[in-house]
């Protein structure tokens, strides 16, 4: 097939990929069939001036179609920049994903360094381990974060990591690590100075096959923003602060929920979506 040239989020211009259209399929856990028929039809289609989103688009409503659970989860990149305007949700969403790998967290902490005192997003702790973490939140489609972000981050850590707090988890014989997270891609440059300096990163797509987006699948810990219903900025806020924060709360915590003043079609919605996206997967795998 004739070479087709789309629009990337951020105005670039690149040859359009059927093996990333099927690579992005197969990640929303759909059969590699379906991936290899969706790839086809949507290389069919395509023109010359499509952007990535409008392909996106393109191939959720096929998705839905076959696979409403996929059709969900193909939209988890989209639902992490819908974590805003603040980074408020997402350090909380962050911080139940290591909640989720069996750590006790804490959100928004203020730390004494070597230094000076720092306000944390986050620290994790578990019987070997102690992270101290940062969160770099963009809501933004295409936005990368840059070499001057860890730059920023690894001059604060390295004060953070001499502190006390770390000092107390080395006396119990815990490893002490720092860790900066985003829900983007890092640019190659950041990644280069991450790992020339030693500092860990978590991002979409990084540490190659152990990425963000590999974490929240393995584990079935979607942010609320990914249940098609969910829409305005202003609500994941009013979410955030009861707590509220993955597409499972909303089957699990029905007091919180009750808390809320939000029309009960909206929340009906909402609930109808979760137990499509975790009941249809448990059929299915």
């Amino acid at each position: 097939m004739k070479k087709v040239e789309i629009i990337k989020s951020d105005g670039e211009r690149q040859a359009f990929s059927r093996h990333k259209v099927y690579r992005s399929v197969k990640r929303s856990g759909a059969p590699s069939a379906l991936a290899r028929e969706i790839a086809d039809r949507v290389e069919k289609e395509v023109r010359p001036g499509w952007t990535t989103l409008q392909i996106s688009q393109r191939v959720r409503k096929l998705l839905q179609e076959r696979r409403p659970s996929s059709s969900i989860k193909f939209n988890l990149f989209w639902a992490m920049t819908q974590l805003g305007p603040t980074g408020f949700p997402f350090e909380r969403y962050i911080a139940r994903i290591f909640e989720a790998q069996g750590f006790k967290t804490f959100t928004d902490e203020w730390l004494q360094g070597k230094c000076i005192r720092h306000q944390v997003d986050f620290l994790a702790e578990n019987d070997q381990n102690f992270y101290l973490g940062e969160c770099k939140y963009h809501n933004l489609r295409g936005r990368k974060t840059s070499v001057n972000v860890v730059l920023h981050y690894f001059a604060r850590f390295g004060d953070l990591i001499q502190g006390p707090r770390s000092a107390n988890a080395r006396r119990k014989k815990k490893k002490v690590q720092t860790i900066l997270v985003t829900n983007t891609r890092f640019t190659s440059e950041a990644i280069r100075y991450g790992r020339c300096v030693g500092q860990e990163l978590l991002g979409w797509n990084y540490p190659p096959r152990q990425g963000l987006e590999r974490i929240i699948d393995k584990h079935k810990i979607y942010p609320i923003t990914i249940l098609p219903s969910f829409k305005g900025r202003r609500t994941i806020g009013i979410f955030a602060q009861e707590g509220l924060i993955l597409a499972e709360d909303i089957l699990t915590q029905k007091e919180r929920l009750g808390r809320l003043a939000l029309p009960s079609h909206f929340l009906s919605a909402l609930k109808r979506e979760a137990r499509q996206l975790f009941e249809e997967e448990k059929k299915l795998n």
